[in-house]
């Protein structure tokens, strides 16, 4: 039906369901390195349940929700729930994030959080340059451009931490790109780490036996129009109303959502975008590498000047500010601090 349908229509359309119909109390768990990740914290965010909880780990389903203490949490929910048990389930923070690290460590585990995306999220730009391939806190002022192969290449942009600095939710990939060659052109974006003498640091899953290199997102540009409704600064959303092709020697922006992450990076470590035409993933990774692409000629990334090509990323700095007084809130236990 992909085939057959390409564009969003009535078909599609009678696929979504109305999330704001949902009432009932929900448990939603998501995983930082799926493929279920994007739909299951959108569920999450869209339902108009008032008891509605999140948890978001490093695994994937499967050994994750077969722990015990997983189990038996899950039990314990429906028991409130579906038995009318009162066991205290209420008292569950609404929001837990796992916060990773490197390989199969994590910075923090089950972090409890009021929401998500955080309230206290500091999205911050950091900008391409092509001339040096790095990414800065200021855009830069000459114009530059890289080029690489549709097919068998790749562009990088680093950046260098100069303190631990975690990011947890939504990044996106503002650029300004051109087709040569061709009309269309897949890009695949990923965010990963790297150790400060180069070296690739990714997490792993099913025990330490998957490697994945990073929070990642696609698009096919001549889709590159976004739903004004469902996009927001932090999170764009592709319409798929209509094909907007290029012509020779365009110059477009896009935007390209990046599915949300929570992972620290340490002093001196490097944050690195890359950008290719398809999939480059470990060859043992449990998503297919294999994908129909619409890539020929080669992709131009342009920075700089008139071109503010940019990664948004989300800091996420400590539950409160200490140079500022604690606020009562009056609604919670006398004297508890707001954060």
């Amino acid at each position: 039906m992909a085939l057959r349908y390409p564009l969003m229509n009535a078909y599609w359309e009678n696929k979504i369901p109305d999330f704001g119909k949902v009432t009932v109390p929900a448990y939603v768990a998501a995983g930082w390195n799926h493929f279920h990740l994007r739909g299951s914290i959108n569920g999450y965010r869209k339902i108009s349940s008032e008891k509605k909880w999140l948890r978001v780990h490093r695994e994937f389903e499967w050994p994750d929700f077969y722990t015990r203490q997983n189990m038996e949490e899950l039990k314990a929910f429906f028991d409130r729930y579906c038995k009318d048990v009162h066991n205290g389930w209420e008292l569950t923070p609404k929001v837990r994030i796992d916060v990773m690290d490197a390989y199969d460590e994590d910075y923090v585990t089950r972090r409890p959080e009021r929401e998500f995306p955080l309230a206290r999220t500091e999205y911050r730009k950091l900008y391409l340059n092509a001339g040096a391939m790095s990414l800065e806190e200021e855009s830069p002022a000459a114009p530059a451009s890289v080029s690489y192969d549709g097919d068998e290449g790749n562009a990088e942009f680093d950046y260098r931490f100069e303190e631990d600095t975690e990011l947890t939710g939504y990044m996106k990939l503002h650029a300004f790109v051109e087709a040569d060659g061709h009309d269309d052109m897949d890009l695949f974006v990923t965010v990963k780490k790297i150790h400060e003498n180069g070296t690739e640091i990714p997490v792993t899953v099913f025990d330490g036996t998957a490697p994945h290199p990073g929070a990642w997102g696609k698009m096919r540009v001549s889709h590159r129009e976004l739903d004004e409704v469902l996009s927001s600064d932090f999170q764009p959303v592709q319409a798929h109303r209509r094909e907007l092709k290029l012509s020779a020697g365009e110059i477009v922006p896009i935007d390209v959502e990046i599915n949300p992450t929570s992972r620290l990076w340490r002093k001196g470590e490097i944050l690195r975008v890359q950008v290719a035409g398809r999939y480059l993933r470990d060859e043992h990774w449990i998503e297919p590498l294999m994908w129909e692409t619409d890539n020929r000629g080669s992709h131009i990334i342009h920075t700089g000047g008139e071109y503010e090509s940019y990664l948004q990323v989300p800091v996420i700095g400590p539950r409160y500010d200490r140079s500022k007084p604690f606020v009562v809130d009056e609604g919670r236990h006398p004297g508890h601090p707001i954060f």
